[in-house]
């Protein structure tokens, strides 16, 4: 398909993978909003 369209190597791959985050990001939102950052140094 990439080439068929004229579009890079991995192009699909790429979109998949963002779409995949999307999904989850959504629906993994009400546990994302618990999550603190660390604020702490790596020794």
């Amino acid at each position: 398909m990439c080439r068929f369209f004229g579009v890079s190597n991995g192009y699909w791959l790429r979109a998949q993978a963002a779409c995949d985050t999307e999904v989850a990001e959504k629906a993994l939102a009400g546990q994302l909003e618990h999550i603190t950052p660390w604020s702490g140094t790596a020794t």
